[in-house]
């Protein structure tokens, strides 16, 4: 199963995984190397598929930013995002 990177670049932003589990993902946030929040996102496995005549692996996915609130979340201050992160099966 393919599994959700340790760090990726979206929206112009930086994110680094700062812990998880099979559930949860907690990720510091980053712009021209200054840290400016703190993402808490639900694990979710998308199970094997044929997209487009094409095999799609099982894979974790992270929520777009549409899914924000029902499936991640963004915080300003490590607490509340460590507080989020305990709440949705984080250790």
């Amino acid at each position: 199963m393919n599994k959700i990177n340790i760090s990726f670049k979206k929206n112009s932003y930086e994110y680094k995984l700062m812990a998880r589990t099979d559930m949860a993902v907690l990720y510091s946030m980053f712009k021209h190397g200054s840290i400016l929040g703190y993402e808490v996102h639900k694990v979710r496995v998308i199970p094997e598929c044929i997209v487009f005549s094409k095999l799609i692996p099982t894979h974790e996915k992270l929520p777009g930013n549409e899914e924000f609130g029902k499936y991640g979340w963004s915080y300003q201050h490590k607490k509340n995002a460590m507080t989020k992160y305990k709440e949705i099966g984080g250790i």
